[in-house]
């Protein structure tokens, strides 16, 4: 049986810098949104203003013929296009900072994309990916995806799998999602962090629902990177939004982002 580790998380962006380092933070989230149509997405993205978000993937936007808001509040807004209302759909908001710089967006179908977040010291390459219940079509695009992965990287693997790494299920959907986390070689960011205990919100559960008196709760989505890339994070946190009521729990990941003045030197360098 193969095992892997797993979980997504959200942070304050403009967070002072570590008094340790110098180095300034910014904040990447994962949520499972489950519709972002009739203004979804933009009250989506008003939660993750609230929650101090820089960048943010969301998946089941579930939006139709590439209709939807481009530039809402501070972020920009890039998502793919479904074929039905039901399910599916997957979309990259993102601010302006002077600490990081996000390019390079590629999508693979419907449900998997993947970009580039570029600080003053790193340059890391990301794989968000929505797969379905009842599918595993979207491992290809996946891999598709991460074949795009530049040599100096190592690709962060971000989304809803519907599958429990922890214990994943002997069929051979959930066999073929561990074995290509551990073919990227990435484990759960939330399982290297304390998390905060809430009485409403114990356990290291992402989605929960309540069904004839009693919650049913599983850990379906991960903010996947690997060991190695520890280091770069200053905390990884599953996160209730307040004043809303979705079954999944945003995994929210505070990064450093290293020296602005160097940032700077690189980006003159590309423009020249």
């Amino acid at each position: 049986m193969v095992g892997a580790c797993v979980a997504p998380a959200i942070i304050n962006a403009h967070a002072p810098p570590s008094q340790t380092d110098g180095r300034g933070t910014f904040s990447i989230a994962t949520w499972n949104i489950q519709s972002g149509r009739n203004n979804g997405l933009e009250s989506s993205s008003q939660v993750m203003v609230s929650m101090g978000v820089d960048i943010g993937f969301l998946q089941e936007t579930k939006l139709t013929q590439g209709i939807y808001t481009r530039r809402f509040d501070e972020y920009n807004v890039f998502a793919t296009k479904v074929t039905s209302v039901r399910q599916g759909g997957v979309a990259l908001f993102w601010r302006e900072s002077e600490l990081f710089e996000v390019m390079e967006m590629q999508t693979f179908g419907s449900n998997v994309m993947c970009f580039q977040i570029v600080t003053e010291s790193d340059r890391f390459f990301i794989v968000g990916s929505y797969i379905p219940p009842s599918s595993v079509a979207e491992l290809e695009e996946v891999r598709k995806a991460v074949r795009e992965c530049p040599k100096e990287c190592t690709p962060w693997f971000i989304g809803d799998l519907n599958v429990d790494l922890e214990s994943p299920p002997e069929d051979e959907r959930g066999m073929d999602i561990a074995e290509q986390v551990d073919a990227m070689d990435v484990v759960c960011m939330s399982r290297q962090f304390c998390q905060r205990r809430r009485r409403c919100s114990q356990g290291r559960w992402t989605w929960r629902i309540r069904r004839q008196g009693r919650w049913i709760s599983s850990h379906p989505d991960y903010f996947l990177c690997p060991s190695t890339d520890r280091c770069k994070f200053k905390k990884v946190s599953l996160r209730t939004p307040r004043h809303y009521t979705p079954y999944h729990r945003a995994i929210v990941a505070q990064v450093f982002a290293g020296s602005l003045r160097r940032l700077k030197r690189y980006q003159r360098r590309r423009t020249c």
